[in-house]
């Protein structure tokens, strides 16, 4: 890629921090910036990555040149940060849920459907390759015809992701 992608990410906690390292180890993606509240951790977040930090997506945008946007933020904060960068013509990738509500999300494709802008909504699972172990299984002869499917998973979390500290935490 002649001009790699300049990627700003809102939301540096777990998610995001995991998000900023895939960017670091690919040629053909800068991390342009961090959107996070004022918080300390966010700062030094960014300062480790040789970043700037904004405290609004509105300040990064009017300051930094970026190509996209990965909405890592608390789910309350996804409707007016997608919403905000489709506007700007900013494709984004936002983790779970899209919105807190089904209107509102109906609202945010409406805005990428009228601005003619992509939004993707990440989950890390899509392409895990359990899934599409089961995936086959499922499909093969040796499981016979499904009727229905109930899943259960269990994943570590550290300790800091179940503190209640939504300015840094998603």
């Amino acid at each position: 890629m002649v001009n790699p992608l300049r990627v700003l990410l809102s939301g540096p906690g777990l998610i995001g921090q995991k998000h900023a390292a895939l960017l670091n180890e690919n040629p053909d993606t800068i991390l342009a910036g961090i959107v996070a509240p004022d918080h300390s951790a966010s700062h030094e977040f960014a300062r480790a990555q040789g970043v700037l930090h904004y405290t609004t997506l509105e300040t990064a945008l009017s300051l930094s040149r970026v190509d996209a946007l990965i909405v890592s933020s608390p789910n309350s904060a996804h409707f007016e940060q997608v919403e905000g960068a489709l506007r700007s013509g900013l494709p984004v990738l936002v983790e779970k849920p899209l919105t807190e509500t089904l209107a509102s999300a109906a609202k945010l494709v409406k805005v990428a459907e009228t601005q003619s802008t992509p939004v993707l909504v990440g989950h890390h699972r899509t392409y895990s390759p359990l899934l599409e172990v089961a995936r086959q299984f499922l499909m093969s002869d040796s499981f016979g015809t499904p009727v229905a499917v109930q899943g259960t998973a269990l994943f570590y979390k550290p300790d800091d992701y179940l503190q209640l500290d939504p300015g840094v935490r998603k």
